[in-house]
């Protein structure tokens, strides 16, 4: 991805312009990188224990809140100009009622920022489905191309852009580090035969360098209709 990309969406996405610091952002799926600097004011809904002690403890200081919750969980009186749910859309067990109530936290004219990845595309999509089958027998089922069906059905109107980027490692080891987030499963719980697997496919692809994988991402821009 290039330098600015997502400075550049954002000025994109919410045109006419504004000034982006002072909007009120609602994020789930929160991520260090992406959107930290654009806006002053962010509410990060988190439900992994693990995943919230390391973003707390890298945020120390920072101007946003930081909750430990599932968004199914989650309220507040508050309202939003922008929500972001990056790659977490498909864990809700009832979509179209989630996506309902995100749209009541929204301003008018406030946005939400939907992006999926695409697991029948590029080679993080076949390690995933190959993996979360072994793991959980079945497969994702909500996934992108059911989401325009359920954004219509909650009241949004949208626009979809599609996206290319790299996972990247520095080994191995590194890689499977990351499988807790991937599929949002401890560690302890996968068994070892699974992470042997994981092992020697990784191991068949990449030697024990580092590790490249494709991933092919859908966003869909929102707004109430």
């Amino acid at each position: 991805m290039k330098k600015g990309y997502w400075k550049r969406k954002l000025k994109e996405f919410f045109l006419p312009p504004g000034n982006l610091y002072w909007m009120w952002v609602l994020e789930m799926g929160f991520s260090l990188k992406s959107f930290q600097g654009f806006f002053k004011n962010i509410v990060a809904v988190e439900p992994s224990k693990k995943l919230f002690d390391k973003i707390n403890s890298k945020c120390s200081g920072k101007k946003f809140s930081l909750i430990n919750k599932n968004f199914e969980n989650f309220n507040t009186p508050k309202k939003f100009d922008f929500v972001l749910a990056s790659y977490v859309i498909h864990y809700f067990k009832n979509p179209v009622f989630q996506l309902k109530r995100i749209k009541s936290m929204l301003k008018p004219g406030g946005k939400l920022l939907l992006i999926s990845n695409m697991p029948d595309k590029g080679s993080y999509g076949k390690f995933y489905i190959k993996f979360k089958k072994m793991l959980f027998d079945k497969l994702d089922p909500c996934v992108y191309n059911t989401f325009p069906g359920f954004l219509r059905r909650s009241g949004f109107k949208f626009k979809k852009l599609k996206l290319k980027t790299h996972i990247r490692t520095p080994n191995k080891k590194g890689f499977l580090s990351m499988v807790e987030l991937i599929f949002d499963i401890d560690q302890n719980k996968i068994s070892k035969k699974i992470k042997d697997q994981m092992d020697d496919y990784l191991k068949k692809r990449f030697g024990n360098g580092p590790t490249t994988f494709d991933l092919y991402s859908v966003i869909f821009v929102c707004s109430k209709r």
